[in-house]
């Protein structure tokens, strides 16, 4: 499997993207609230969030305060976006990170039964042909009535599927 190249892209111009979106920024909460309210985990999840494309660490950062109970587990194939991420994250007990891009990423080295796996803006970077490993991934680690939430720029599809549902049942 050949390097996917967003991630070296991404990863040389981090710094770049860190000011471009700085954390805790007014306008990415407001614009990410209403994704997260799709998820309809009680504040008191107590279960594991997965973020695929954790990037600099900002979603991350909305989940955290969202839902203060969970445990929230960053995946970005970008070590220097992780490293951003983790520094604007802190040391805290109930987040860990994992570096390595989804088309070669272990599944069962993450959290399994988890209640949600969330990704904003970051599957359109797999190509077409690596998608349906990882959207088996995301099945295979999701709980029984678990979430999965899809933001995409290059197509309208905040999308809801429940895991083990009708949805992802075909993969």
């Amino acid at each position: 499997m050949s390097r996917n190249p967003n991630i070296d892209a991404y990863d040389s111009e981090a710094e770049v993207l860190a000011r471009l979106f700085p954390a805790g920024a007014p306008s990415y909460i407001a614009e990410t609230r209403p994704f997260l309210s799709r998820l309809t985990l009680p504040e008191s999840e107590s279960g594991t969030i997965v973020e695929l494309g954790c990037g600099t660490g900002n979603l991350m950062q909305a989940v955290l305060e969202v839902f203060p109970a969970a445990a929230v587990v960053g995946v970005d194939g970008a070590a220097r976006l992780v490293d951003i991420a983790r520094e604007r994250i802190g040391d805290r007990p109930r987040v860990s990170f994992v570096i390595s891009p989804f088309e070669a990423l272990d599944w069962q080295a993450l959290p399994q039964r988890c209640a949600a796996v969330i990704a904003v803006y970051a599957l359109e970077h797999v190509r077409p042909d690596d998608r349906r490993r990882v959207f088996r991934g995301v099945h295979g680690i999701l709980r029984s009535g678990g979430v999965f939430l899809d933001k995409e720029w290059s197509r309208d599809t905040m999308s809801v599927l429940s895991g083990f549902g009708t949805p992802l049942s075909g993969l």
